[in-house]
């Protein structure tokens, strides 16, 4: 199955969910994220914002400023560049491109070497690590710039036991689903 093939099916998979499916799943991500060490340690958290049927990071986004962590959150720049602005509030969100919210112009920019812990979003990941993007590269680039711990949502319907992926493609240190943390930096099985 080449990346196309695997987008559509995951694709198909996800538009059968009902929104009775979806309810909830924001908050059981955000649960384990919260779990995590390396979420409890992070200073500054990357977090994308969650449009459509992605996972829903609005949960984990609450929860990591009322905790006083530095959010940060992906701008697209131009084609297949973005990079981090510092997020204050959710109520300070604007439109971006490609109808995804991000922060405001003027709130200051987040180097990659600033950021402890990034929350990424996939279409498809893999049991190995592996995640597969919307085809745009913009996460991939952005995350060969930092060294910071990665970490993919992907509903369980869209996780595979692995996904295709070519040499630029940046794997995971970790996956969660609503029901399982998968690590892939050396620690053993999953949590």
């Amino acid at each position: 199955m080449d990346k196309q093939e695997c987008r559509q099916l995951a694709r198909q998979r996800l538009a059968q969910l009902t929104p009775q499916a979806l309810e909830g799943r924001g908050q059981a991500f955000c649960q384990k994220l919260l779990a995590m060490e390396d979420y409890q340690r992070a200073h500054t958290v990357f977090c994308y914002l969650s449009v459509e049927r992605e996972p829903d990071t609005y949960p984990l986004i609450r929860q990591a400023l009322a905790q006083g962590k530095r959010v940060c959150a992906p701008v697209c720049i131009r084609r297949g560049v973005m990079r981090a602005r510092l997020l204050q509030s959710l109520e300070d969100l604007v439109p971006g491109r490609y109808q995804i919210p991000m922060p405001p112009e003027g709130a200051p920019w987040v180097e990659p070497e600033e950021i402890d812990f990034g929350v990424i979003p996939c279409v498809a990941c893999g049991r190995d690590g592996s995640r597969l993007g919307h085809g745009a590269g913009f996460y991939d680039r952005f995350l060969q710039q930092g060294s910071f711990f990665r970490v993919a949502l992907c509903h369980g319907e869209a996780l595979l036991d692995t996904v295709p992926t070519d040499p630029h493609d940046q794997r995971m240190d970790a996956i969660v689903t609503p029901e399982e943390v998968l690590f892939f930096d050396g620690r053993q099985g999953r949590l």
